[in-house]
């Protein structure tokens, strides 16, 4: 089975992420896409290709269909800091993957406007990436509604997941991100174990996920599962330092791993 070397949502109106990987896993290829652990993402450092350090990549943001939407870069000049909302397929690991790279020239973003860090954008602009390009207003946001359906991915660091009884069956511990397509391509979901030691990964599909909060609590939000503890107990997972690059698709339909 191929799987994830390097860094390594249904109804997800709510995936993303947290952190895992440990800095020496490795990038690895299913076809022409490139599948990251989240943890190598979220906070790299990006550069242009003159090797000019640009920011970092502050957060990706998914809909309810695991699409990114955008990739939020932090840039930074000096004491200046500034947030675009990018494609992420303008990004790129580098060889070594130690940093992202970015097809931009500094003074492209030092004349951008970026977007409010208090009121994030629905939609990528890629304007800044334009070489003489203008901001001439933003990109309309989508309407509350839609705007309901996507989530940042840091956002759901550590969610819980239970099925429809309200058993424990673990937490979402990352994602695993294909760079160039702009989509998570599954949940990890870590079982058992104590804080982290020992527990087990699971590749979960997001579409046998649903968002839920059974009390109507926020402290209780949560991702539902159609799967029972004794189905993880006895279950086969996979090894935190080895993700697969494919969601493990018996956990579809009935959300359980046979």
């Amino acid at each position: 089975m191929k799987t994830i070397a390097t860094l390594g949502l249904g109804a997800l109106a709510a995936l993303l992420l947290a952190g895992l990987a440990p800095a020496e896993d490795r990038k690895a290829e299913t076809g022409r896409a490139e599948v990251y652990k989240t943890p190598d993402l979220l906070g790299k450092t990006v550069k242009n290709r003159e090797g000019v350090t640009l920011g970092t990549l502050d957060d990706l943001v998914v809909n309810a269909d695991g699409k990114i939407l955008y990739a939020a870069l932090n840039y930074k000049d000096g004491t200046t800091s500034k947030m675009f909302a990018l494609p992420l397929k303008s990004f790129r690991m580098s060889e070594d993957v130690k940093f992202l790279t970015l097809d931009v020239e500094k003074g492209q973003l030092d004349r951008g406007q970026g977007f409010d860090s208090n009121h994030w954008p629905t939609q990528a602009d890629a304007r800044a990436l334009t070489k003489g390009a203008t901001d001439t207003g933003r990109p309309a946001d989508l309407d509350n509604a839609k705007r309901d359906e996507i989530r940042r991915v840091s956002s759901l660091s550590g969610m819980a997941v239970k099925n429809d009884r309200g058993e424990e069956l673990g937490t979402i511990h990352g994602y695993a991100v294909d760079l160039p397509h702009e989509k998570i391509v599954y949940a990890a979901l870590a079982h058992g174990g104590v804080a982290g030691v020992g527990a087990k990964y699971f590749a979960i599909p997001c579409s046998a996920l649903k968002c839920a909060n059974p009390t109507l609590r926020n402290q209780d939000v949560c991702f539902q599962l159609n799967a029972s503890k004794a189905d993880f107990d006895g279950g086969a997972g996979f090894d935190r330092n080895n993700w697969p690059t494919k969601a493990d698709e018996r956990w579809l339909k009935t959300g359980r791993k046979e």
